[in-house]
């Protein structure tokens, strides 16, 4: 309990000074392309031979930073891992410009900061939390192998909270510059989950194709199982 309750309070903190927010998400969003680059060029480096694997990190650039057709090979070889990462970053940084510069207003970038931001984080807690269970529910079975369970879970809860953290800034950096910029961006005004969990759904035929592993059509940003499928799957 206290594992969750202290990751818990990490996400709605974080979560909530996005909300409020009032000026300016950029430097926290730049913050998270700039990390997801290292992550993804150090993941593309041999250690014992700190040879760069150029054509992955091209791959990587042209699916999450940049147009697939605007960088190739000939654009990093020769380069160090810390200059790819400084290339890249000043990739990403004019990608955010042009972005920024589609958009009428400061106003508007940051409602769209937050769009992107809420949208990634809500969707990996939720499954974050689904795991955390299935690890809580199986982590009894270590104490056969002469482990301690409850250290077990606080360790590999430890882990599977850092990865959280790496795939939200991975999916934010890419939903954001591979996102569509329209006029009309407004984010939703979230009610509580339990609100949305216990609130009545006009169209109950919207249940009717839903998988138990897919987002509640409530808006409640819970899988379906753990929503309104509740006590209609057995």
């Amino acid at each position: 309990d206290d594992v969750m309750r202290e990751q818990r309070e990490v996400i709605y903190r974080q979560r909530q000074q996005v909300i409020m927010e009032t000026e300016n998400l950029s430097p926290q969003l730049m913050g998270m392309v700039k990390r997801t680059i290292d992550r993804a060029v150090d993941g593309h480096v041999s250690l014992d031979a700190n040879k760069v694997n150029y054509e992955g990190i091209v791959d990587f650039a042209g699916s999450v930073l940049v147009h697939e057709d605007s960088i190739s090979v000939a654009d990093l070889e020769g380069k160090t891992a810390d200059e790819v990462k400084a290339y890249l970053l000043a990739r990403a940084q004019e990608k955010f410009d042009e972005k920024a510069s589609h958009l009428n207003s400061p106003e508007q970038l940051l409602e769209f900061e937050k769009v992107v931001i809420l949208r990634v984080v809500d969707a990996k807690w939720t499954d974050h939390i689904d795991a955390m269970d299935q690890l809580r529910q199986s982590v009894g079975l270590r104490a056969y192998g002469q482990n301690n369970p409850l250290v077990e879970y606080q360790t590999e809860g430890y882990s599977m909270f850092e990865a959280m953290v790496g795939a939200i800034e991975y999916d934010v950096t890419r939903l954001f510059m591979k996102a569509e910029i329209r006029q009309n961006v407004q984010r939703e005004q979230v009610a509580p989950v339990e609100e949305k969990m216990n609130a009545p759904v006009a169209n109950q035929e919207a249940f009717a194709q839903v998988g138990r592993n897919d987002l509640c059509p409530c808006g409640s940003w819970k899988k379906f199982k753990n929503c309104h499928g509740r006590n209609k799957l057995v």
